[in-house]
């Protein structure tokens, strides 16, 4: 989801050439690595596809569309499907979930179960603000979003919730709950505390021992404000999944984010939530063939074990990202091999969790690009001999 684009950089020349300097004392001109452990005996990169309810429903619910889907998956081979069952007023039946969960392990995929959480005329009710977002004080939201768990951990051992679990809901229902807190606060708190209630206990009232991934945007830099907090909500789910869907740069609706953003996303998520940050995530939106091949090579060196492609239905209608992204396949391999062997090492980009960017959103992006070796951590590193602060 990419809901705010980064302000043009505001970092001053002199900062940068300071930064230059700074990177070369912590003996890291370049993009380097240090040797670690042996490589694991699991393989270092997965492919996956998300597809959406309506993609379930074109694509993998007829029997006679499975051939043509199984053949674009096994392209990139693919080796699981998430399978989602709500997304908004887009629904798919548990039993029809059923059904192509059992045709694909009869190929060999696994699946998993999604929901994307967003408002519908008979899902939820809309926040009040403009994005399409949900009001998560709303009792029938809180009721149709317990419910899909309930239902979908009956069919799914693993179910991820899509980057919509957010809100900018300003209605007299939100402002009483609130309080004396700031909204930002509010939301972070009122969030963390829907986990249990509305995903986890229901999930193990069919399934005790149900896993459920959380997909956090790429917005790094302002998810605090409505109601991300990675530190607390990475907790209580299995996995985490980053987007790094920076889609292409020289476009202007979600475009004009620098292709570093994936990559200082996904480190930065890696140093607060830990090793249970497995899975990148980005799309086919906007893309050139290019674009869209880059954002698993910034997902790979970021150190993502599983790639997710969002979505199916962009892999049916032929865009061009997916034949370069078979082609180089190998490559991607391999070099997932080579950074699972190995330690990042760079320039500390200190951003504790929570904190305000201020004047300098999205400050660490531009710097990559420019060559960097910019290494996001979110607690304060007392060996590191330069810190970007």
């Amino acid at each position: 989801m990419s809901a705010f684009n980064p302000p043009p950089c505001r970092a001053r020349l002199v900062a940068v050439l300071t930064l230059a300097t700074l990177a070369r004392l912590n003996g890291a001109a370049a993009p380097a690595t240090t040797t670690a452990a042996p490589v694991p005996s699991a393989p270092a990169l997965t492919l996956s596809v998300y597809a959406t309810a309506s993609d379930v429903l074109r694509h993998l619910a007829p029997s006679t569309a499975r051939a043509a889907a199984l053949a674009r998956l096994r392209a990139l081979r693919v080796s699981r499907v998430f399978l989602e069952g709500r997304r908004g007023d887009e629904y798919v039946p548990p039993v029809t979930l059923a059904e192509v969960r059992d045709f694909l392990a009869a190929q060999g995929l696994a699946s998993a179960g999604g929901i994307a959480t967003v408002p519908g005329a008979n899902f939820g009710v809309r926040q009040n603000e403009g994005l399409g977002w949900l009001n998560w004080e709303a009792e029938k939201t809180r009721r149709d979003v317990a419910h899909f768990f309930t239902e979908n951990a009956a069919v799914f051992d693993t179910l991820i919730a899509d980057d919509f679990f957010c809100t900018a809901d300003t209605s007299p229902a939100s402002a009483a709950a609130r309080g004396a807190r700031s909204w930002a606060a509010y939301r972070r708190d009122l969030l963390v505390s829907l986990i249990e209630p509305l995903m986890l206990g229901p999930a193990r009232t069919q399934r005790p021992d149900v896993q459920l991934i959380i997909k956090f945007p790429q917005w790094y830099d302002r998810f605090h404000l409505f109601g991300y907090d990675p530190e607390r909500m990475a907790r209580p789910f299995a996995r985490v999944w980053v987007g790094t869907e920076v889609r292409n740069p020289h476009t202007r609706r979600i475009g004009y984010v620098p292709p570093t953003e994936g990559y200082v996303n996904f480190r930065w998520l890696r140093a607060v939530c830990g090793e249970k940050t497995t899975g990148a995530w980005f799309d086919h939106i906007e893309c050139t063939a290019e674009n869209f091949t880059d954002q698993a090579f910034q997902s790979v060196l970021a150190g993502a074990r599983e790639l997710t492609l969002f979505r199916l239905g962009d892999l049916m209608d032929d865009h061009p990202g997916d034949a370069l992204l078979a082609r180089r396949l190998p490559e991607l391999f391999d070099l997932a091999a080579k950074v699972r062997q190995r330690t990042p090492r760079g320039l500390i980009w200190y951003k504790p969790p929570n904190s305000d960017a201020e004047d300098n959103l999205y400050l660490a992006d531009y710097l990559a690009q420019m060559g960097l070796p910019v290494l996001p951590v979110a607690r304060w590193s007392a060996e590191a001999r330069a810190v970007c602060l």
